[in-house]
């Protein structure tokens, strides 16, 4: 939610680098005007200020959740920096990143610069510099002054792009402006009431411990502090360009030595390359496994015959494809890492020679126990716009029913889980490719990975399975997600990958039925490595149901009873694959009255295991 102390913890790491990139904290009250029906949700908002105020954080979260469901931005904003923060729910990335992109689309500033971080950092979803530079950018065309600063700093420090005086100058003039107006905002905004009862002045909560000390704009004595560095800054950057246009300058009277058409610069200078490493930033720590470093090439006209070599720790790492790589300028290239610190290096080679290198020194994230973790790609589309697929009923119902249950198996026996939640216009091809991606970043060998999927499933005339994403359709197999770049996808995820699979044809909704998934499908899943599993609603050629008197499919109705213990029997210390399989079987069998029986596909040497343990 708002400041708190992990908050600027995180804060403060990334400050003592040459970026100060933070996550924001929650500023302030909400600015409110209650309804009595509360259609947008402010009145739910004007409790959740309330009841924070009061450091009731739990009820606070409730009263936010309530309040995003309405769509208000704001609210999302706050559940997402709940999540982030672990304030009033249990900390989890991944659906910190689902609340900030929901608010994001609707423009609002400050969850576009948290998004930003997430992708900077890998923070519940992959890396992805391109990104959190185009949602900074985005942020700060909104008018939001931490991220005018930040973009100041990047193009002052070189820092993801390449150095701009002029670029720095503008945003840091810029973010002065939008800070004053910030100020102004909050010293003079009215302050939403509930009841009679007022909430806290909108500044109350920026002074909070935790802050950290160099942070941006946490209230009116940093908003001063901050306008008159940014004011000193921006004199000396006017003395040094005037310094600059004197030393340059070219008297009248005498004409500059002039140079033959066809010497250029770059062939009076050595054209061999130069490189330079633009983030992450030399001591960054990393916790993947893989990392995209972004790297500055310059080439003379020369970058698509110039190989990049990347070396960790002194060794050279071959490229998961090819050794020579086409580049351009600000390119990133995948890192291999290793589990500890590590030096990595880059230089560039043609037939001019090679550039120096570039290096920086990145310190491994360890974890304090050794405990596994749950990471889960929980995905319901059932609003398709191709007309040979009709909506579906319950799919995003079934997704969040799962997810709901599923996030509560922390401590039982995981370290921490993370649960990724895509529903209809969230799960877009783009999105499912970057959760699996995301589920290849953040796992190791000790982990379990789930991906659940209910929605339209369909084959093409050469018996090739699809998923079919919101916004596709199945004329155009492109657009959709086929079983072969599914599976390799999965064939790069370490760790325990178990796969729940509701999906449907196009003509599965007779009746208010699913279709199967086929025997084909299940053979192409079945090639993966070991250690997939997949549970599967139904056989060959019969339906999967849904139900109203269950508001689910059939079989996430039983799904979901059984991670919320309708399968424990007495002895049982947890919910074993095996026992889920069984369970499932006889329950959905018997509620569908024998029309619908469940499968389960175990590769040969793959451990039995327990999903999780019982809480005693």
């Amino acid at each position: 939610m708002r400041q708190q102390k992990t908050l600027g913890d995180v804060a403060k790491r990334v400050l003592l680098n040459a970026m100060r990139f933070l996550l924001l904290p929650l500023l302030g009250a909400s600015c409110l005007t209650l309804s009595a029906q509360d259609v947008d949700g402010t009145r739910e908002l004007a409790l959740g200020d309330q009841c924070y105020e009061q450091k009731k954080y739990q009820e606070a979260f409730e009263h936010y959740t309530k309040a995003s469901e309405t769509g208000n931005a704001q609210a999302q904003y706050l559940v997402g920096s709940a999540y982030y923060t672990g304030e009033g729910t249990y900390r989890d990335y991944a659906s910190a990143v689902t609340w900030f992109k929901r608010a994001a689309k609707k423009n609002h500033a400050k969850a576009q610069y948290n998004l930003a971080y997430c992708y900077m950092y890998g923070r519940g979803v992959p890396r992805n510099y391109d990104r959190a530079f185009e949602l900074l950018m985005q942020s700060a065309q909104n008018q939001l002054a931490e991220a005018q600063f930040t973009l100041a700093e990047l193009y002052e420090k070189g820092v993801l792009v390449e150095q701009n005086a002029q670029e720095a100058k503008k945003w840091k003039d810029m973010a002065v402006v939008s800070a004053k107006r910030q100020k102004e905002n909050a010293n003079s905004s009215p302050v939403g009431e509930l009841e009679g009862t007022a909430n806290a002045n909108a500044n109350s909560n920026a002074q909070k411990v935790g802050t950290p000390v160099q942070s941006v704009l946490m209230g009116p004595k940093a908003l001063k502090e901050q306008e008159k560095k940014a004011k000193k800054e921006d004199v000396k950057a006017k003395k040094e360009e005037a310094q600059v246009k004197s030393e340059n300058q070219i008297p009248k009277n005498i004409s500059p030595t002039p140079t033959p058409n066809n010497i250029t610069p770059t062939n009076i200078e050595n054209k061999s390359p130069v490189i330079k490493i633009l983030f992450p930033e030399d001591q960054s720590k990393f916790h993947e496994k893989t990392l995209n470093v972004k790297y500055k090439l310059t080439a003379y006209g020369e970058e698509k015959n110039t190989e990049v070599i990347v070396m960790v720790d002194g060794m050279v790492q071959k490229p998961s494809t090819s050794t020579s790589r086409s580049v351009r300028a600000a390119e990133t290239v995948e890192v291999q890492l290793p589990d500890h610190d590590c030096v990595v290096t880059l230089y560039a080679k043609n037939h001019y020679g090679n550039s120096e290198p570039s290096s920086i020194r990145l310190i491994k994230e360890n974890s304090l126990t050794e405990m596994p973790k749950l990471y889960v790609v929980a995905i319901g589309i059932g609003d398709y716009d191709d007309e040979k697929l009709p909506d579906l009923k319950y799919t995003h119902k079934d997704a969040a029913d799962f997810s709901k249950a599923i996030a509560k198996k922390r401590g039982l026996p995981y370290e921490e889980v993370q649960v990724k939640t895509l529903c209809d216009d969230e799960a877009t091809q783009g999105d499912i490719f970057e959760a699996l991606s995301w589920l290849k970043e953040v796992s190791s060998p000790s982990d379990v990975c789930i991906f659940y999927y209910a929605g339209h499933g369909y084959r093409d005339e050469k018996d090739r399975f699809f998923f079919v994403p919101y916004g596709a359709h199945v004329d155009k197999d492109w657009e959709c997600v086929s079983a072969q770049s599914f599976r390799d996808k999965a064939n790069e995820i370490d760790g325990k990958f178990i796969v729940f699979l509701d999906a449907c044809y196009s003509a599965a909704l007779l009746n208010g039925s699913r279709s199967a998934v086929t025997d084909h499908f299940l053979e192409q899943l079945r090639s993966a490595k070991n250690g997939m599993m997949l549970y599967a609603s139904s056989e060959s050629d019969t339906k999967s149901k849904e139900d109203p008197e269950w508001q689910n499919g059939a079989y996430t109705h039983v799904l979901v009873d059984a991670l919320n213990g309708a399968a424990k029997e007495d002895g049982d210390e947890g919910l074993s694959t095996d026992k889920l399989e069984k369970f499932l079987y006889n329950k959905v069998k018997e509620i569908t009255k024998g029309t619908q029986k469940p499968i389960w596909i175990c590769p040969n040497g793959t451990q039995r295991f327990n999903l999780f343990i019982y809480d005693k």
